[in-house]
């Protein structure tokens, strides 16, 4: 055995495909095998053809592990007729949890948690790759006396010996064991002539003159047992083999090999094990060809120094951007100046994320904006593509009767034939009409938009038809073949394939193959389910958590679709590939050096305490990850041999920036916000247009650089003056929340004669810019139909009104001075069948507001009974209100407005007369002497309360509107009070003997559905409605001049208009305490402050008009 070493992967890698050319180009005929890790595999076979040609494509043999073991077990017949690969053993490890969930201690209840059925089988592959049996899982149970760690080995046990018994079964084999049956192949063959090897191993015996390279792996793991036996069986079995390490030095003995840089232990470890086990091997240092800086940095880290780099720092840039959006502008920007400027290509630089999770929706979208190409290599789990989406979708409806979610998760994965204007008119009918189960998803003479009618058919009928024909096949295999049939004749291959084709037109290649491969996958995951699970019987749920399963554990590895592409991946994924430039984006402290991953079902003290009691060497991962920390980060400081950069856009910034900025501190880039003309963010003519305009728009003026832009982009045909004058007042942040439109345009919206509502009024109030949109530009979130908002209100509005109609004719003849008999007519009308009659009067509502919905199944036992029970015990307060003071009822949803028998209107300072519209819920009168009072009341669901703030600053204007209106059209009645009632059924919570009678209860729960009145004289209610109408008149003053500021109102200790409002993404206000209308809340004693304001106000009036 031959050992190369170095501190250089790059180098070692160089070294041996020059050894392989200076072999190949001597010796035509000699083969060769080279064993490198299966994601470094294509990289390795590029550099070797570029370097040899075609040659080395017929003699020399490129293989992982994995690999060869299939070359070799296939050459001599020994390659199982079946395996299962790692989404069969998924599936198959769902199923054993699932069949033996009593039986498990700790992971029974887990089986359906994302992510879990992965750690098992990781779980099990180490067990497996360190030849542990059933046994020794169980004996170390046994003898461990930590209680969690037992019962995870007992888990690890049974779900091991369901594995193989399940196997065995159906007579499969596990593919990870591979590599056991080729070591086991090899082994036997160790000592024996060629000559003698019997048919069919003799046809391998081609390895004997073989010589046999490995490089790749003695840099962040040692080998494991199974390519231990293997490598030691092909040193004695092959011509001769070559064996890389990356390490900074040879340990003299076992106490040496933790002597050195952390980011080198790994590879003294393994050399240090490998001449032991291999004591006559030669050993040979690859000299490293390092750039002045590399070796400068190499230097440092070995001798834990301080840093020195070399007086010309051109090679080094640390940006320090203030957001991720500016990081990745400013990288964006500089590949295309590197590209343009200094003749590199995409395909010499590399992009290390640190996390790669966070950063990789913006990069893509950053990278198209520039135009680009990108590769991002890494694992992709086929569970997010929209084809798997789909599909899971679609069997969750099948088993949930249809609900919305399912339904729209199905429309929204691209895979039916709606357009997306099409699914967001879908969707809008189906969320107007309440739609959210099967009978009425398909009843189709629900639908008022009739346009919708052909998208259900066309797409949502096969799935239906598809789900029915489904349940009545019982076996796997049945649903399998149904379910590939139906997706082939819904035409999913199909729009995967012209999906394809767009995103490849659209340059997002990678994004084009995972379309194809999600559909590769599924077939495939099927084609497993139907070779394990057969004839069995399984219903739909079984079924669908299966599938789950298995394309739970597919994942899909994309491989470079161009030649000239900027790399983009990990850490780890970044040092495996040779780059002349390499970006290190977001090297912040929480993420360089990475954070640990989770450590799985065995966590680190696990590993060892087994690896204790079983005399034998387990990797510690949460030790061990430190040192593959170190060693990554070394290459990565290293790897480039043009220029280096790091870049992050938070605080605090990694330990290793910070450590090259002391080094270095003129090589720190801070990022502005708004880039000077020559930033690199401006290497596109779209972004320069959008900083262009914000410059011209915030500045008014452009200095020279900008004017150079400017021009660029003018002559690449950019509407530059246009946009510049159009959005300069946009932009201006003093001018941004100022919204004027003009008098006549304003009138024109409203029309010859004007008319509002009140609320419209208290909406302007709360926030002119709100009334805007709400009432001018008509903007409307999209209806969604809930038995719990507003039409339940409409119900019970609907059935208290025909009770107390009723009621007002029974009560009418009725003398209140005739305490007994208007008592005993109360609880007389109450004494009747009440529960009877709710059921009756809401029939009645329902059919005349079209809410028979109430009656369906499940909603009637639901929101219907609550209605039920909310208009029983709302009712039986109210008449307890008649009872107490002598008022019936006169009018219920008393109407006035322009259209309405009785109206109300008010002049403005200009003489233009605003028609005022309003529904009353109910006016109540009394007539006592000669003397007639009425008071209004407003229905309310929450528990609302007069709010004096809000009636003296516009906000609660209802009110005393209302009493104003009702007061101007009857004009024999006096105004006695305006209140609320709210709606509710009270619940009264008394500890534990309180010994509260029923009486007292009763009182108790009576005082939380009392009226909520202004509680006023009649001098004083005249002195409010004066000045309601008063504040109404300045309010509509102010809306009618066109004044429509984002300035939302704010009273303290209360939430502020915006703070349910939906416009937020249009008026861009974000809340800034600065930004509110502050109004000045009363003092104390709020009621009497507000009559002294009151009272104030009208005599200076008084004093002025005089």
């Amino acid at each position: 055995m031959r050992i190369l070493y170095s501190t250089s992967r790059i180098a070692l890698r160089s070294h041996i495909l020059k050894e392989i050319k200076h072999l190949i180009a001597n010796q035509p005929e000699q083969r060769v095998i080279l064993l490198v890790p299966e994601q470094t595999k294509m990289d390795m076979e590029r550099d070797l053809l570029a370097q040899i040609g075609r040659p080395a494509v017929m003699m020399t043999e490129i293989l992982s592990f994995r690999r060869l073991a299939w070359r070799l077990l296939s050459e001599v017949g020994r390659q199982p007729q079946g395996t299962i690969d790692h989404v069969g053993q998924g599936m198959l490890i769902h199923a054993i949890l699932t069949q033996n969930k009593q039986q498990l201690h700790s992971f029974g209840h887990l089986a359906d948690r994302p992510g879990f059925i992965n750690q098992v089988a990781a779980a099990l592959g180490d067990v497996r790759r360190y030849n542990l049996k059933v046994d020794d899982l169980s004996d170390v149970a046994g003898r461990v006396p930590d209680q969690a760690l037992k019962n995870k080995l007992s888990d690890l046990a049974t779900l091991l010996a369901g594995y193989e018994q399940q196997l065995a079964d159906i007579g499969l084999c596990d593919a990870e064991d591979d590599l056991a049956r080729l070591g086991e192949l090899l082994t036997s063959l160790v000592g024996a002539a060629p000559a003698d090897w019997p048919w069919p191993l003799s046809r391998i015996s081609w390895l004997e003159n073989t010589k046999i390279w490995v490089s790749g792996f003695a840099e962040t793991r040692d080998f494991t047992p199974q390519e231990s036996i293997i490598l030691s069986a092909l040193n004695r079995i092959g011509e001769q083999m070559t064996l890389t390490v990356t390490t900074d030095a040879i340990p003299f003995d076992s106490q040496a090999i933790d002597m050195g840089s952390d980011s080198f232990l790994i590879g003294r470890k393994v050399i240090w094990r490998l001449l032991k086990e291999h004591p006559t091997s030669q050993v040979e240092k690859i000299a490293l060809p390092e750039t002045e800086w590399a070796a400068a940095i190499s230097s440092a880290i070995l001798a834990g120094e301080r840093l020195n780099l070399p007086e010309k720092r051109d090679r080094l840039k640390l940006v320090q951007a203030g957001d991720l959006d500016d990081e990745l502008s400013w990288i964006a920007g500089e590949i295309r100046r590197l590209v343009q400027e200094d003749d590199f290509r995409y395909r010499d630089i590399t992009l290390a994320v640190c996390d790669l999770n966070a950063y990789a929706p913006r990069l893509r979208a950053v990278f198209r904006e520039y135009d680009i190409p990108l590769f991002l290599d890494t694992e992709r789990p086929v569970s997010g593509s929209p084809l798997i989406r789909f599909v899971l979708s679609l069997l969750d409806a099948g088993l949930y009767n249809w609900p919305l979610a399912s339904v729209m998760t199905c429309l929204r994965s691209g895979m039916t034939p709606l357009t997306p204007a099409q699914i967001d008119g879908l969707e809008n009918e189906l969320l107007a009409r309440g739609v959210n189960r099967k009978e009425r998803l398909f009843d189709l003479g629900r639908y008022d938009n009739q346009e919708v009618l052909p998208w259900i058919e066309s797409a949502l009928l096969p799935l239906k038809d598809l789900l029915e024909a489904m349940g009545k096949i019982s076996d796997c295999e049945g649903k399998c073949r149904l379910l590939y049939q139906c997706l082939s004749a819904y035409e999913i291959p199909s729009r995967l394939e012209q999906r394809a084709t767009e995103l490849l037109s659209a340059g997002e290649t990678d994004l084009a193959v995972v379309q194809v491969q999600a559909w590769n996958a599924l077939v495939h995951v099927l084609q497993q389910m139907a070779r394990l699970a057969g004839s069995t019987q399984m219903s739909l749920a079984t079924f669908r958590d299966l599938l789950a399963a298995g394309l739970d554990s597919a994942l899909i590895n994309v491989i470079p679709t161009a030649i000239d592409q900027v790399s983009v991946g990990g850490l780890q994924r970044a040092i495996l590939r040779k780059s002349r430039i390499l970006f290190v984006v977001g090297a912040s402290a929480n993420q360089l050096p990475p954070r640990l991953p989770p450590e799985g079902l065995l966590k680190d003290q696990d590993r060892q305490a087994m690896a204790g009691l079983l005399q034998l060497q387990m990797p510690s991962s949460a030790r061990d990850q430190a040192f593959v920390d170190a060693f990554t980060i070394y290459t990565l400081l290293t790897l480039p041999d043009s220029r280096l950069y790091l870049s992050v856009a938070s605080d605090p910034v990694s330990p290793w920036f910070k450590w090259l900025k002391d080094a270095a501190p003129e090589c720190l880039i801070r990022i502005d916000p708004r880039p000077d003309w020559d930033d690199p963010r401006l290497n596109a003519t779209g972004p320069a247009f959008t900083y262009l305009v914000n410059q011209s728009s915030c500045s008014g003026r452009l200095n020279s650089g900008w004017l150079a832009v400017g021009i660029a982009l003018l002559r690449a045909g950019l509407p530059i003056a246009a946009a510049t004058d159009w959005l300069r007042s946009a932009v201006d942040p003093a001018n941004n929340r100022r919204v004027r439109i003009d008098r006549s345009m304003v009138r024109a919206l409203y029309g010859e004669w004007p008319t509002m509502s009140v609320s419209q009024l208290e909406k302007y109030a709360g926030c002119p810019f709100a009334h805007l949109a709400d009432y001018l530009l008509a903007l409307r979130e999209r209806p969604v139909w809930a038995p719990e908002a507003a039409e339940t209100g409409i119900l019970l509005h609907g059935i208290i009104e025909l009770a107390l109609a009723d009621l007002s004719v029974v009560m009418a003849p009725l003398d209140p001075a005739d305490r007994a008999q208007w008592t005993a007519t109360l609880d007389g009308w109450l004494a009747q069948d009440l529960e009877k009659r709710i059921a009756a009067w809401m029939q009645t509502a329902a059919n005349r507001d079209g809410l028979q919905v109430f009656f369906e199944d499940g909603v009637h036992a639901s929101s219907g009974r609550r209605v039920r029970r909310l208009a029983a015990s709302s009712l039986t307060a109210m008449l307890h209100h008649y009872d107490q003071d002598g008022f019936k009822p006169a009018r219920l949803e008393w109407r006035f407005g322009p259209k309405q028998k009785d109206q109300f209107a008010i002049n403005l300072p200009d003489g233009m007369p605003l028609a005022l519209r309003g529904k009353v819920d109910r006016i109540d009168i009394i007539e006592q002497e000669g003397n007639r009072r009425f008071r209004v009341v407003d229905f309310k669901s929450g528990d609302r309360r007069v709010d004096y703030d809000g009636i003296y600053h516009g906000l609660a204007l209802q009110l005393p509107i209302y009493l104003e209106a009702y007061g101007r059209n009857n004009p024999t009645y006096q105004a006695e009070d305006a209140a609320y009632f709210r709606f509710a059924r009270p619940i009264l919570s008394l500890p534990v003997g309180t010994g509260l009678t029923t009486e007292a209860i009763f009182r108790k729960l009576e005082k939380t559905l009392v009226l909520r009145g202004l509680g006023l004289d009649p001098e004083e209610i005249d002195l409010i409605r004066r000045h309601a109408i008063r504040r109404a008149r300045e309010l509509a003053e102010r809306l009618f001049a066109g004044r429509f500021d984002v300035l939302p109102a704010k009273l303290p200790n209360r939430p502020p208009a915006c703070k349910y409002c939906s416009l937020k993404a249009l008026c861009g206000f974000d809340e800034d305490p600065a930004g509110f209308y502050r109004l000045t809340p009363l003092r104390s004693g709020k009621k009497q402050t507000l009559l002294h304001y009151l009272r104030a106000l009208e005599s200076e009036d008084r004093e002025i008009n005089s």
